[in-house]
């Protein structure tokens, strides 16, 4: 199975406008290059208003993708709290993520993209989080790690935490699947590495660096045993606006969060994991649209992980 992941879209067209288009144009490439499945690992949309939802959605309805088999979806926290759009917002915001209804948002993000949800071993509703889904002899592992908003702990909604509950519920599904399966992918918004100065990260300013420090996933010593014990083969998650791959204690990650959102303008990213026999495969593909020229160009990062 070929996949192709994305991430932090930030579909809107009240604050985003030209993100439909990236999206489509990733969307595009992806299908042409013949993937099996698309994997979006949160921030689909950039305000989380009807608006932003309905436009993902119909992007890719577009594209026949509201079909279990054909993508999977889990939520970033700017699908549940939203974000600034004018710089004017930013003093109001943490305001108005104190009157979001944490449960609600997850319930709408499940309502908006319904079609995908379905073929999926669940925790009884109301709980929409985590999920395992099953296709062909892979599985997906979804996991919500968005962080409640917290005066002290979470002011600004973008920290990232998963719940005791819900670390109970990911342990019990998988009992349930993961015998059944090859390989299986956790898919997360939230990033686990500490540091940040890669190659990519590092070109971002000294603030921003801090800020993907504080916002990392929290509290995932218990979320690491249960990835050991049912031996998770890879993990794509999203959050820092860089595209990249790297390893940490033992496990192998791929970040996607830097498909439309980077330092370079007009360059497109899209990250492919591929498993042929016990040899997994990822690639990270920089898109450069040459607008003058009419040409594409694409340069590769490839890693090749031992099964």
């Amino acid at each position: 199975m070929k996949i192709a992941h994305l991430s932090d879209l930030h579909i809107s067209p009240r604050s985003r406008p030209e993100n439909s288009d990236y999206t489509r144009r990733l969307l595009n490439y992806a299908l042409e290059e013949g993937v099996d499945h698309i994997v979006v690992t949160g921030d689909l949309t950039d305000l989380a208003t009807p608006d932003d939802f309905l436009e993902a959605r119909k992007i890719f309805d577009e594209f026949g993708l509201l079909n279990p088999f054909r993508l999977t979806v889990v939520i970033g926290n700017h699908d549940i709290f939203g974000g600034v759009h004018l710089a004017k917002d930013l003093i109001k915001y943490p305001g108005r993520c104190a009157t979001i209804n944490y449960e609600r948002k997850l319930n709408e993000f499940k309502s908006y993209f319904l079609e995908t949800f379905e073929n999926i071993y669940a925790p009884p509703p109301p709980k929409v989080f985590p999920f395992v889904k099953p296709i062909g002899d892979i599985l997906f592992v979804g996991v919500n790690s968005i962080a409640k908003y917290s005066k002290f702990a979470n002011l600004f909604g973008a920290k990232g935490r998963v719940y005791k509950s819900e670390l109970s519920d990911v342990e019990n599904l998988l009992k349930i699947a993961a015998h059944d399966v090859r390989k299986r992918i956790l898919l997360i918004h939230h990033h686990f590495n500490k540091q940040v100065d890669t190659q990519f990260s590092s070109r971002q300013p000294t603030l921003k660096r801090l800020e993907l420090y504080a916002n990392r996933l929290k509290y995932k010593n218990k979320l690491y045993r249960i990835m050991r014990r049912f031996n998770i083969d890879l993990v794509l998650h999203g959050h820092e606006h860089v595209s990249h791959h790297y390893s940490q204690r033992g496990f192998y990650f791929m970040n996607a969060g830097g498909c439309v959102d980077k330092i370079k303008p007009q360059e497109l990213m899209v990250n492919f994991v591929q498993f042929w026999g016990d040899q997994l495969y990822t690639e990270i593909r920089t898109i450069h649209e040459d607008k003058l020229k009419n040409q594409r160009k694409i340069f590769a990062d490839t890693l090749v992980l031992n099964g």
